[in-house]
């Protein structure tokens, strides 16, 4: 009669075994980890292989488009099978029939298909959100949306510690764009001119951006003069960011671009200043705490832009917490949309689409695979 031991989980035999007199030592980590009754590495870890199978499929498959629903989905079969195999080499307890073995294998199939099908659909959410954050951002800080684009774009670093403008203050750039400006406008315009430009006067802006609007699109190079014009014209123009502005202040932003790039290359030192001064202009106006007016981001919102945070505190002085008070401040405050934005823009921007797909299909995977009840796979 063959007598079967049960497994040994007494610590005091362990320490025996490891005696100075009783031999060989025990050195096998799976068996050392038997006989202290801890789970092996195979049984903490092994269960994560089909994840990583079906991660590794849908991303062999990720330019199939759908298709990588199925490659995800033997990629988890495909890990399931080595765990079963690399569980044999080990000693670790695995299924004793084909069937059970298939049975398992069809499973992690199914939960690598459930999980690139989720990821692919949280991932087109995930972009649609990131895109439409800027207009969400506006609606409840009051901040001009392109001012959290331009957050996205710049990434935490960029938006609040801009390289250009480090230890340069808001005041101190605008006074030396200004000096600037007085020498470049002096150099291609006359008095009159100047007087037009610096009065904002909406005719001569609404002639120059008409006139450099029909050379861009006839892809005629702009001069240094109209260049300038331009620029200072869409300052003066820019409508406010609504849906129903939304083509013009598009075609507006184009020009602006198209015309810094003349500038850029004929007046560098003008250009550069500018840059440092709309950098100094989007930290500051995106380190409100509070909520700010929708026609002038410098200036903190009166009574509409206490509302949440008075609610916030009448609520924590009922509930006898801070909580709601500091949501009503956040949900509100360009500082935290400010920071949303910038972070997703510097995970954006750092990380590539194949690293953020992995990232993003393993947690997601994780995810199923903890919402299965069997959570200890043999």
């Amino acid at each position: 009669m063959v007598r079967t031991m049960k497994p040994v989980t007494d610590q005091k035999l362990l320490a025996q075994l490891n005696s100075p007199g009783a031999g060989k030592r025990v050195t096998d980590p799976n068996l050392i980890s038997q006989l202290e009754g801890k789970p092996s590495l195979f049984q903490r870890f092994g269960k994560y292989i089909p994840s990583a199978g079906a991660v590794i499929g849908g991303i062999a498959g990720s330019e199939l488009g759908p298709g990588a629903i199925a490659t995800a989905g033997l990629g988890g079969a495909a890990g399931e099978a080595g765990r079963q195999l690399l569980g044999r080499a080990l000693g670790e307890p695995s299924p004793q029939t084909a069937g059970d073995a298939a049975m398992k294998m069809n499973k992690q199939a199914l939960f690598g298909m459930g999980g690139e099908l989720g990821g692919q659909v949280i991932g087109k959410a995930a972009g649609l959100a990131f895109k439409g954050l800027p207009k969400v951002a506006q609606a409840f800080s009051g901040s001009p949306a392109r001012n959290f684009a331009k957050a996205e774009q710049r990434g935490l670093i960029g938006t609040y510690f801009p390289k250009i403008a480090r230890g340069i203050s808001r005041e101190q750039a605008g006074a030396a764009q200004g000096a600037i400006e007085d020498r470049v406008f002096s150099k291609y315009f006359s008095p009159e001119q100047q007087v037009d430009i610096a009065m904002n006067n909406r005719g001569a802006a609404d002639e120059a951006v008409s006139k450099a609007l029909v050379k861009m699109k006839m892809k005629i190079p702009l001069s240094t003069q109209e260049a300038i014009s331009a620029v200072k014209g869409v300052d003066t123009l820019m409508p406010a960011e609504t849906a129903k502005n939304a083509p013009r202040a598009a075609m507006m932003s184009r020009l602006r671009r198209y015309a810094n790039d003349v500038l850029a290359s004929a007046e560098p030192e003008y250009a550069q200043a500018k840059k440092v001064t709309e950098a100094t202009i989007l930290k500051s106006q995106l380190s409100k705490p509070m909520r700010v007016q929708r026609t002038n981001p410098d200036v903190m919102s009166g009574f509409t832009g206490a509302i949440a945070p008075i609610a916030g505190g009448a609520l924590g002085m009922a509930e006898k917490s801070s909580l709601p008070l500091i949501a009503g401040l956040v949900g509100t405050s360009p500082l935290a949309f400010g920071t949303l934005a910038a972070g997703l823009g510097t995970v954006r921007n750092t990380l590539s689409p194949l690293v953020r797909r992995m990232i993003q299909r393993s947690l997601i995977q994780l995810g199923v695979q903890g919402l299965s009840k069997d959570q200890t796979q043999q």
